[in-house]
C-alpha cells in the first residue's frame, strides 16, 4: 500500500515499491539513500539528480537553477573550489550554487569532509558520480533522495558521437568523428565508447574490461525501483514537473539578464525550447542494421531504459493525487499557488 491522499491508500498496479531484499544492506547506496516511500525529510534528505550524459541535464538543470531559484552544488562551483575552505553560497548572474565541484572525486571529499549535505539553503546536488557520492557525501543521517532523467541508450550515443565531433572544450573531443561510421567509432582506438555506462555505473563495473552479468541488469532494475524517482526526456515537462511537485519546490518569478521574467516564458525556454538542444543530429532508423547493432552494444543499458520507462508510468501511484495537478499545470503552468496547494495535501507519513 502506497501513501495516497490524506486518509486514503493506493494499490499500485503491478510492482511493490518499498524495501529491497535483494540490495545488501550494508551498500551505501542502499543504506544512504532513502526508499521512495520514505516519508520526505525537508532540510535533512538532499535531492540528489545523477546526471547521465545527452539525456536533457542541460535543460532540467537550467530550469531548477533559474526558473525556481534553486541552489545546487555541481560542476559550476569548479572555479571557486580550489581557493576556499569553507563552503558557501555563491551567487553569480541569476543562478546560486555551493562553490564545491561534486564532479570530481576531490570535490567529492572535499563536500564529505565539510559537511555539505548540512547546509540549511542547500536545494539539491548534481553529479554522474552516484555511488561515490553515495558512499562520501551522504549519510544515514542525511540521505539522498535519487532523481534522473533517462533517454533510450542508442539515441544517447548517437548524440554524444555527434558531440564529441565538435565539442573542443571537451577532454575527449574528436574531430574525426564527423567522418566516422558508428561501426568505426564503436572500434576505434581512440577514446572508443564503452558499452551499457548506466548499468555499470549502477553496479559498479566501471571498467570496460569487466563484463557484466544477468545478474547485474537485476540488480540495476531493483535501485531504480526502490531508490530512483523516474524522469524520461521523451515526457519531460511532465517529468521535471514531478520533481518540482515530489520535493515541493515552488516557481517563481524571476529576474533574468536584469529583467523581471514570467515564469511561463522561463519554463519555455528550458523545457519546450530546451536549452543545449541539437535538433539536427542524425536519427537512426529503428530497423536498421546500425540501430540493431548498437541494441546489442547497450543490450544491459536497453534492457534497463525499457524497466525504467514502466516504472515512469508506475510511479504516478507514489503520488496519486498529482495526476489531475499535472494535467491542470501542463496547460497553464504558471499558477505557483496551485502547486504549493497540491503539494500540501500529500501525506507521506
Amino acid at each position: 500500500m502506497l501513501p495516497g491522499i490524506v486518509g486514503q491508500t493506493v494499490n499500485p498496479p503491478h510492482y511493490s515499491f518499498g524495501t529491497s531484499n535483494l540490495l545488501p544492506s550494508d551498500l551505501p547506496l542502499n543504506l544512504n539513500f532513502a526508499d521512495n516511500t520514505d516519508p520526505l525529510r525537508p532540510g535533512i534528505d538532499v535531492p540528489f539528480y545523477w546526471r547521465i550524459t545527452k539525456s536533457a541535464s542541460t535543460a532540467t538543470i537550467g530550469y531548477l537553477m533559474i526558473c525556481l531559484d534553486l541552489v545546487v552544488a555541481s560542476q559550476k562551483g569548479a572555479n571557486f573550489a580550489p581557493q576556499e575552505d569553507e563552503l558557501r553560497i555563491i551567487s553569480e548572474g541569476d543562478s546560486r550554487f555551493v562553490n564545491v565541484d561534486v564532479t570530481t572525486i576531490s570535490g567529492i571529499e572535499r563536500a564529505e569532509q565539510q559537511g555539505l549535505v548540512t547546509m540549511p539553503m542547500l536545494n539539491f546536488i548534481v553529479s554522474g558520480r552516484l555511488l561515490e557520492a553515495a558512499d562520501h557525501i551522504y549519510t544515514p543521517n542525511h540521505r539522498g533522495r535519487l532523481f534522473s532523467i533517462f533517454r533510450h541508450p542508442v539515441e544517447r550515443m548517437v548524440s554524444m558521437k555527434e558531440y564529441l565531433a565538435t565539442a573542443h572544450w571537451e577532454r575527449k573531443y574528436n574531430p574525426q568523428l564527423v567522418n566516422m561510421t558508428m561501426e568505426e567509432y564503436i572500434q576505434s582506438t581512440n577514446n572508443p565508447p564503452m558499452n551499457n555506462p548506466v548499468t555499470r555505473q549502477l553496479v559498479n563495473k566501471q571498467a570496460k574490461h569487466i563484463p557484466l552479468v544477468p545478474q547485474d541488469l537485476v540488480v540495476a532494475k531493483e535501485i531504480l525501483r526502490t531508490k530512483c524517482l523516474v524522469g524520461l526526456v521523451d515526457h519531460l515537462e511532465e517529468s521535471v514537473l514531478r520533481f518540482q511537485l515530489f520535493f515541493g519546490w515552488e516557481a517563481k518569478q524571476r529576474r533574468w539578464n536584469g529583467k523581471e521574467i514570467p515564469y511561463e516564458e522561463c519554463k519555455q525556454e528550458y523545457l519546450v525550447n530546451g536549452r543545449n538542444r541539437n535538433p539536427h543530429y542524425e536519427k537512426l532508423e529503428p530497423n536498421s542494421a546500425t540501430w540493431k547493432m548498437l541494441l546489442t552494444f547497450h543490450e544491459f543499458d536497453v534492457a534497463l531504459y525499457h524497466y525504467a520507462v514502466e516504472l515512469f508510468h508506475e510511479q504516478s501511484y507514489l503520488f496519486p493525487s498529482l495526476a489531475a495537478s499535472i494535467n491542470f499545470l501542463l496547460s497553464d503552468f504558471g499558477k505557483a499557488a496551485f502547486m504549493k496547494d497540491a503539494w500540501e495535501t500529500l501525506n507521506f507519513n
